[in-house]
């Protein structure tokens, strides 16, 4: 009511406030000594301006956010895209759009307007490189390959860049027969299923883990490739698995303290039944995560937990499975311990969330700068990489307003999977110019 009647107050005193106003621009000088109307007068240009900019500066930024999100990469990132709208990104028209602010680069971190169609976050130049990575390739026929943790995403993606390459293929996962599924669902199945292992393995049960090593031992006569991809980033409780489970021919057990949960029609609401991602994993729609976890709120389960998978067995499976490398008649063998820049020492900017996994990616790193040189000397040539942004780990609410606003991360799940193959494609490729004792971060060698 109250800005109806100054509207209304304003219509009747237009003219006569025109008038005043055409005076002043005519004379300025009346108003010389009138500071209470030059201040009045200065407030109104000044509002003006602000809202002026604050248009061009909107408009700018709603345009930018529409051209974002009509690159592949958002599109794959939709949590809630079905697989087969993901597969026919491919078909999209292949469209270089301009944005009208400058961005800084994800891999080089300088500035660029130019938007390649398929990324968003990536300088034309670097864009154009990692793109064509994406089908970096090489001729593993005669090379025996271990996996750990190839059900899914970044470790499903290596898995099948090795046996399309020719290489006999062996990985583990807690779920088999999902896994079986799962590649069976690859439209060239047939092409390689002969030369797929899959092998069902908890690596929380270190004596487990030494069995499988015996076991490996046992039955193959060598081995030329170790691939420690698994990772426990976020506990997940006994919902998140629950369709997983069901599939699975033995009774699988999850370590479950009920007692720390909510109750069950709380986690239903958390992880609704037959609501699945765009990796057709359990959705997750939970308010906080050990993601968001400082030093005093990470359990001991969970710490322990995450040493153990992301740790403890890649640090047994390199030791223990040695010698079976060394049996290789290939000239040279491979050890990839797939990091993050989480465990990164020599960084600026460090969160004071998610210690835990910090500190087992940096003890990942560690094993690589100790035993590479070692390892080299027996042609074994071991190193870190890190498989850039592909997931955003955050809660679901944080994660859906960021995506909102036109962040989701620059990378997906198959260029993880191309930095982690890189070092054993280049090595096959390239021998000459092998690496080893480096952690790797958009393909190039950076710092510990």
């Amino acid at each position: 009511m109250g800005n109806q009647k100054a509207s209304i107050n304003f219509k009747s005193k237009r003219n006569l406030l025109v008038d005043l106003l055409q005076e002043l621009a005519d004379d300025p000088g009346i108003i010389d000594h009138d500071d209470q109307v030059k201040g009045l007068i200065s407030k109104i240009y000044k509002t003006a301006r602000k809202q002026r900019r604050r248009k061009v500066l909107d408009d700018k930024t709603a345009n930018d956010l529409e051209q974002i999100k009509s690159t592949e990469i958002f599109r794959i990132n939709d949590e809630f895209a079905h697989e087969e709208q993901v597969k026919l990104l491919g078909s999209v028209v292949k469209e270089q759009n301009e944005l009208m602010s400058s961005k800084k680069c994800y891999c080089c971190k300088k500035a660029y307007r130019q938007l390649h169609f398929f990324y968003h976050q990536l300088c034309p130049k670097c864009a154009e490189f990692n793109y064509q990575k994406r089908a970096n390739t090489c001729d593993l026929s005669g090379y025996r390959a271990l996996v750990t943790g190839g059900r899914i995403k970044i470790g499903f993606e290596t898995a099948l860049k090795l046996l399309r390459s020719g290489a006999e293929t062996h990985i583990t996962t807690r779920f088999p027969k999902n896994a079986l599924d799962d590649f069976k669902r690859v439209h060239d199945y047939s092409l390689w299923n002969d030369r797929l292992f899959i092998h069902g393995l908890d690596l929380r049960n270190i004596p487990s883990v030494q069995d499988f090593i015996n076991y490996l031992k046992n039955q193959l006569s060598s081995l030329d490739i170790i691939i420690n991809n698994a990772a426990q980033t976020i506990k997940r409780p006994y919902e998140y698995y629950q369709h997983l489970i069901s599939k699975e021919e033995t009774n699988y057990l999850i370590s479950n303290s009920s007692s720390l949960l909510p109750n069950n029609d709380q986690m239903k609401n958390y992880f609704p039944v037959g609501m699945m991602d765009n990796h057709n994993q359990q959705v997750d729609l939970r308010d906080n995560n050990s993601w968001s976890s400082t030093l005093e709120e990470v359990g001991l389960m969970e710490m322990l937990e995450v040493q153990l998978v992301n740790v403890t067995a890649p640090f047994l499976l390199n030791s223990g499975l040695k010698s079976l490398l060394m049996k290789s008649s290939n000239p040279n063998k491979f050890i990839v311990n797939v990091s993050a820049m989480e465990g990164q020492f020599n960084r600026k900017n460090k969160t004071v969330f998610h210690p835990h996994t910090n500190m087992a990616k940096a003890s990942l790193n560690m094993m690589t700068r100790t035993s590479a040189e070692d390892y080299a000397g027996s042609n074994i040539f071991m190193t870190s990489v890190d498989t850039g942004w592909i997931t955003d780990e955050n809660p679901f609410p944080k994660r859906e307003r960021m995506r909102n606003n036109g962040f989701v991360p620059p990378l997906d799940i198959i260029d993880g999977a191309s930095r982690v193959f890189a070092p054993i494609a280049d090595g096959v490729n390239k021998p000459e110019s092998i690496m080893h004792g480096v952690f790797l971060k958009d393909y190039h060698p950076t710092d510990w």
